[in-house]
């Protein structure tokens, strides 16, 4: 796209009536000539302010911006908690107070619905329940995955500068748990020492890429991984004995306990963070997290949720949903589900769901909380260590009795599982950001199921996907979740029923 950086004596006036997903503040051109009228995206504004705007940089459907002077400041506005705000990718919104992060993140989930899913504003503002906020807006993330660049000797361990593939080099991330940044100082000490050599991905040359961590809440445990491109070079470097009390030491100042010491090798070139090959070199294969009354047994790869107790919320929304829609097919005498799951319900409840599919299942822990409304829950999903993980985590709680997985794109395992006479009762979809799979839509259409729960992280697909499904399923409820506190994303559970008409 052309750009052109234009500057004036005479600074634009501007008034930001909303953010953009990169946390921007958006508002309109009126004294820009033939710009009139074009958006300008403007970093550090917020809804509600005036501002005057310096080095104006159009393009050829938007200009951006920067402020020259606050005319007037939102009285949502704080400062930020990071000193490397504005620089650190990482977080986008930490200027704007959290309830006025909560408040602009549920305005995203209705604007989306009513212009591009074609809801009503009226019927909609009945069917929206308030957001649902975390538990803390600080030190919520579970999983880190650090980029380092630098030099040997100076390495520098941060987050990539927004719009780029250059490291903003830090001691301390608000939005991880402190063992992160334990970790990341005792191993930039070390591995200057030993004169480690950051990966340049312009010149293909270097050994380390990434520092994987992860924690279990539940259990304390701590998993390091690093990523580099050649595992013998790093063994032969970096003695696995003075790495592993390095790491001991440095979670036991964070009131944790190190216990998975892996290496993912990735020779790959470019930005790709880690590679397919992981090796344990000390320690537990995986390290284990508790969402209410279940165990989750997570390895270095495994998708799960980065915000361990809004987790907790979240999936006792798709249950509260499924528990409340009066569609639901109850079967009188059914079974209680097995005492793991009492976390979710109250064990004299009986089960008022045959059958759910849990498509889009990942490692399988949506499908396992299902188990407290269904006496069989499948789970589908295209990743094999996902599924590995699913059926290894089923295992773990006694519940391969009740949960089944199918490894496999959804649309298409779909066809065959209702051939089997597996047809369900209710499903759930928790698809990635592109939202669902065209087929899968037609597939849905068609299954005309009675109970239809979307899982959503991305507001315009969702919205999309409901306006697909609208002539068969009808908009019930809608909950956003926020998972993810200082930046711009949400989640968002949605219930649909069959329509009657």
């Amino acid at each position: 796209m052309e750009q052109v950086t234009h500057e004036t004596g005479n600074h634009e006036l501007v008034q930001i009536s909303d953010l953009n997903q990169a946390g921007q503040g958006v508002g309109r051109l009126e004294q820009a000539g033939r710009h009139n009228g074009q958006a300008v995206f403007v970093d550090g504004a917020l809804p509600g302010e005036t501002v005057r705007l310096r080095q104006l940089t159009f393009g050829r459907s938007y200009a951006t911006a920067r402020v020259v002077a606050w005319l007037h400041m939102s009285p949502d506005r704080v400062q930020p908690a990071c000193p490397l705000f504005g620089r650190c990718g990482g977080c986008s919104l930490q200027h704007l107070t959290y309830d006025g992060q909560l408040k602009w993140k549920a305005a995203q989930v209705r604007n989306a619905l009513i212009h591009l899913g074609q809801q009503k504003p009226d019927t909609l503002d009945l069917l929206m329940l308030p957001i649902l906020p975390a538990p803390s807006p600080w030190r919520y993330r579970a999983k880190v995955q650090i980029p380092v660049q630098g030099q040997a000797g100076k390495l520098q361990l941060g987050f990539y500068a927004r719009d780029s593939h250059q490291v903003t080099d830090g001691s301390c991330c608000l939005i991880q748990h402190p063992v992160a940044d334990q970790l990341r100082a005792a191993l930039r000490g070390y591995l200057d020492l030993l004169k480690i050599s950051p990966y340049d991905e312009r010149q293909g040359q270097g050994l380390l890429r990434h520092l994987l961590i992860r924690h279990a809440e539940a259990t304390g445990q701590v998993m390091l991984v690093p990523v580099v491109t050649d595992v013998r070079r790093w063994q032969d470097r970096v003695p696995v004995s003075q790495l592993v009390e390095l790491a001991q030491a440095a979670c036991e100042q964070a009131g944790l306990t190190f216990s998975s010491y892996y290496i993912n090798e990735n020779r790959q070139p470019g930005n790709r963070i880690l590679g397919n090959t992981y090796t344990l070199l000390w320690g537990q294969a995986q390290i284990t997290e508790r969402i209410n009354a279940l165990a989750y047994q997570i390895s270095p790869a495994a998708f799960f949720q980065v915000n361990p107790r809004q987790t907790e919320r979240l999936y006792q929304t798709v249950l509260d949903f499924l528990q409340t829609a009066t569609t639901a097919t109850t079967e009188p005498g059914a079974a209680d589900a097995p005492d793991t799951a009492a976390g979710y319900r109250s064990e004299s409840q009986q089960l008022p769901y045959r059958r759910i599919w849990d498509l889009y299942c990942g490692s399988g822990s949506i499908s396992l909380a299902l188990t407290a409304v269904a006496r069989e829950v499948i789970g589908v999903e295209i990743v094999p260590a996902a599924i590995r993980d699913a059926r290894s985590n089923a295992q773990l709680n006694k519940l391969t009795g009740q949960c089944r997985f199918f490894e496999g794109a959804a649309e298409a395992l779909a066809p065959e599982l209702l051939a089997e006479g597996l047809k369900p009762d209710a499903v759930v979809v928790d698809p990635p950001r592109k939202g669902l799979d065209e087929k899968l839509t037609r597939l849905l259409h068609d299954l005309a199921v009675p109970v239809l729960v979307y899982v959503s992280c991305n507001p315009a697909t969702l919205a999309r996907d409901i306006a697909r499904l609208q002539p068969v399923y009808q908009l019930r409820a809608v909950r956003p979740v926020d998972m993810f506190p200082q930046t711009t994303h949400v989640e968002t559970v949605v219930l649909m029923s069959r329509r009657r008409d």
